[in-house]
């Protein structure tokens, strides 16, 4: 199913398989990467190549991240690895150039999961030295849930989770107001 989600300024639409040389420059970069589970650089045509083989396997959603006013590609952002028995799936391939569009997309696909897709949980493992993006998901309601480690690249990946309920009993309107802020 090919589906896209707006909000005020952010647009996630279905990636493609010509959105290839974007996703790219964003992996290829070293401040972005390292924190990535694979950093090692990637072709235009390796990246072809996983997006159809993720496509194939139809376990999730991989979008990119549009900023609507400008209409330029800023990241990508997935729920995947579904559990159809468990009711949830987990959240990442999150890598965003733009706050503004990197708020309103987290925003977008958890509501994404929950309201749509009714999942009843939704989970993240983020680089525990990525500090800032596991600091933002706090702020969206996630909780800790562990720690694991990734041992072909050294890291320690913070687990996280998001109930339905905590999502339903959550006060999202200081982020909706943040993105309505900056939409002016």
């Amino acid at each position: 199913m090919k589906i896209t989600i707006q909000n005020i300024n952010t647009i996630l639409e279905p990636v493609a398989e010509a959105d290839a040389a974007g996703i790219c420059e964003l992996r290829n970069n070293p401040s972005v990467n390292k924190f990535l589970s694979n950093s090692n650089s990637v072709s235009v045509e390796e990246q072809v190549r996983w997006i159809k083989t993720n496509e194939a396997k139809k376990d999730g959603f991989y979008f990119k991240i549009v900023d609507k006013m400008a209409q330029k590609f800023t990241g990508t952002i997935s729920l995947y690895n579904i559990d159809n028995k468990k009711n949830e799936a987990e959240f990442g391939r999150y890598i965003c150039t733009n706050s503004l569009q990197a708020i309103e997309a987290e925003l977008l696909i958890i509501w994404f999961g929950f309201e749509v897709m009714r999942l009843q949980k939704i989970y993240c493992r983020t680089a525990n030295d990525n500090k800032m993006v596991w600091n933002q998901h706090y702020k969206f309601g996630f909780a800790d849930a562990g720690f694991e480690n990734f041992e072909s690249k050294n890291l320690l990946l913070r687990k996280q989770e998001l109930t339905k309920e905590q999502f339903d009993q959550f006060n999202y309107n200081s982020i909706q107001k943040l993105i309505e802020r900056f939409a002016k």
